[in-house]
């Protein structure tokens, strides 16, 4: 998420030398290194016993599936160009987030330092403060943009800068100040105070960062009882790995609805499909479907099928369908 604040960086920053053949060449010679690095974990791990479950890699169809899963069209021109009406639409959540992680008085102290650390840093060099600002928004994009579970936790990146431009403000208002002052011995104890105040300051800050007693999140039950209490007896319901982990603990660990089946992209490797279309292929007609999954899975479902709206579950933008007909047999007129 970061490589591009970096890329843009070194472009603003040093043009001529950017567009160098020489730079070029090696910029992509190190980035092929680098893409390599990260993703041979996967065919290397598809070689392993167990195998991956979901989508193992074993071809260059389903390896690239894997790579480009749950990115794809983050970074297209017409993503890029929804940056600012997703991050404005999530705003209130986005906020919520730092709402749990500190103290109101903390949310204050980081709001006004990063401020004004951004403006000092805009001042001495825009073009580091431009590239701060793409690094701080693009985690926080991608994140609001793919359904999970927990997505706060990519905010990590985002973050260390949040805290790295605060960090600026209090060297500017706290510091910078005291250098000034021509007693060196009142400045030195000043200085040391301010500086042990800044370090005491994420201790106040904080607010559960490492608080594991989540008592008061419900999410995960209110979505597993919207789910089962509108499906119909002994219904397969076709799910994604965020949703099915809840689905299957409310069906396994806590007994409810017995009668229905939850299935999801890890049941394609077994046997060998790839994608869940054969699931509704075997079991249309033979007992209801639904769907709770990806606005792309429910396009590529109907495609074949006639898929109904049946709620929206308010849990991370999720809606439940149901497979009502085939789209060769059935008429379209209110289905999905």
């Amino acid at each position: 998420m970061e490589l591009p604040a970096i890329i843009i960086f070194a472009l603003v920053s040093r043009p001529r030398e950017f567009f160098a053949p020489i730079t070029m060449i090696v910029a992509a010679f190190l980035g092929a290194i680098c893409v390599v690095g990260i993703y041979a974990y996967l065919p290397i791990r598809a070689m392993m016993d167990a195998p991956l479950n979901y989508w193992n890699p074993q071809t260059w169809v389903m390896f690239r599936a894997v790579v480009l899963s749950g990115g794809a069209g983050l970074f297209t021109l017409e993503g890029l160009r929804s940056i600012p009406q997703v991050l404005t639409s999530n705003g209130p959540q986005i906020i919520g987030w730092y709402g749990e992680w500190l103290t109101p008085a903390g949310r204050a102290i980081v709001s006004v330092l990063g401020v004004i650390g951004f403006l000092t840093l805009a001042k001495r060099d825009w073009r580091i403060a431009f590239a701060i600002l793409i690094g701080f928004c693009l985690p926080i994009y991608a994140a609001v943009s793919v359904p999970n579970m927990e997505r706060g936790r990519y905010f990590i990146m985002s973050n260390w800068l949040l805290f790295f431009l605060a960090a600026v403000g209090a060297q500017t208002v706290l510091i910078a100040p005291l250098k000034k002052i021509d007693y060196g011995s009142l400045r030195q104890s000043l200085a040391v105070l301010a500086i042990g105040a800044c370090l005491l300051f994420p201790c106040y800050m904080a607010h559960n960062l490492w608080d594991s007693y989540w008592h008061t999140d419900h999410d995960s039950e209110v979505f597993i009882d919207g789910v089962f209490s509108r499906v119909k007896p002994n219904a397969l319901v076709l799910s994604w790995w965020g949703a099915s982990t809840s689905l299957w603990y409310g069906h396994f660990v806590e007994g409810k609805r017995p009668d229905v089946t939850i299935m999801d992209d890890s049941a394609a490797f077994p046997h060998h499909w790839e994608n869940l279309i054969p699931a509704i292929d075997l079991n249309y007609g033979k007992r209801p479907i639904y769907a709770v999954s990806f606005p792309d899975e429910l396009e590529r479902y109907g495609k074949t099928y006639q898929l109904r709206k049946v709620v929206d579950l308010n849990w991370f933008g999720m809606t439940l369908h149901e497979v009502v007909g085939r789209k060769d047999k059935q008429a379209k007129t209110g289905l999905y």
